[in-house]
Formats: structure tokens, sequence, C-alpha cells
């Protein structure tokens, strides 16, 4: 029992290490020290072992034994990066397609919402939901992202906003 649980304790370190990692730069946030250290930990203890096990049959087989682990981490390094570099920069880049050239002159776009600073988010936010404000219904995350512009954190911010004035007018 304990040989086929025991690779999940290293993978299982090494995904919750990720989750972590991706939920920091999720939130815009330092990754955690800890994180990466139970992450290098989680990679050594799965290297060793599968370079043991695959140590018979050779460097080939070492090799071939390491290989899962090499991309699983990747993977999960390249997430890492994608959520910490695209996600974030994806407004500023729409937004960097509609700035014009210092040669051109500036034409406003209608369909494309400016993304609100964080201060101004419920304010913007009571001006666009007045109902929702005065307690009434609150829409919905994908109505709040389309209407603000912004993505699902801030429309989750916007979104308890609405819910403790809704608990506050009883």
């Amino acid at each position: 029992m304990s040989a086929a649980l025991l690779p999940l304790a290293g993978d299982g370190l090494i995904a919750a290490a990720s989750a972590a990692m991706l939920a920091a730069a999720r939130d815009g946030k330092p990754v955690p020290a800890r994180a990466r250290v139970l992450l290098l930990a989680g990679i050594a203890a799965t290297i060793a072992a599968n370079v043991a096990y695959g140590l018979p049959d050779g460097i080939t087989g070492a090799l071939l034994s390491v290989w899962p682990v090499a991309c699983y981490v990747g993977c999960m390094e390249l997430l890492t990066w994608m959520r910490e570099n695209l996600s974030a920069s994806a407004r500023p880049a729409a937004a960097s397609a509609r700035t014009p050239k210092p040669d051109a002159p500036e034409v406003p776009r209608p369909d494309a919402p400016e993304v609100p600073r964080a201060g101004d988010l419920i304010t913007i936010a009571v001006a666009r939901f007045p109902e929702a404000a005065k307690g009434g219904r609150i829409p919905s995350l994908r109505v709040i992202q389309g209407e603000l512009g912004v993505g699902q954190g801030k429309a989750q911010q916007v979104q308890r906003h609405f819910l403790s004035l809704q608990a506050a007018t009883g």
C-alpha cells in the first residue's frame, strides 16, 4: 500500500506548491518562499525516486523515468508565468492597441470601456448598478465584468460590496 501511495506524496507536494504559486500569481501577490521551497523539495524527492527506479535499466532508463517530472514541472512553471504576465497584461495590451500613434489623432472606441482604477471601482459600480447599490438585485459576475471592463477578481469585489449593502439594509 505504501509503495502505491508514496509517489503521490511527492507529486501531491508539487501540485500543492504549484497551486499556491498560481493562486499568488492570480492575486498579483509575490509567490511565498515556502511554496518555492516545497516545490523544490517535491521535485527533488520525485526525481530521486524516479532515477532510483530507472537506474537498473541504465542512464537511459533513469532519464526516461525523470522525463514526466520535468514535463509536469515545466508545465506548471509555464502556467504560473502565463498567469503572472499574460492575464495582467491582457487589458493593458488591449488598451495599448487603442492608444494612438504619436502622429495619429485619438479616436475613442465606444465598444471598449476603460478599466477603472481600484479606488474608483466601487464608485463606478454604484453608478452603473443603482438598483444593486440600493440593496436590490445584484448583477452576475459576467455582467459586472462586461459593464466595468474588469476581470473576475474585481467583479467579485464589486459583488461583495453589493452583498454587504444588501445585508446592511436587511
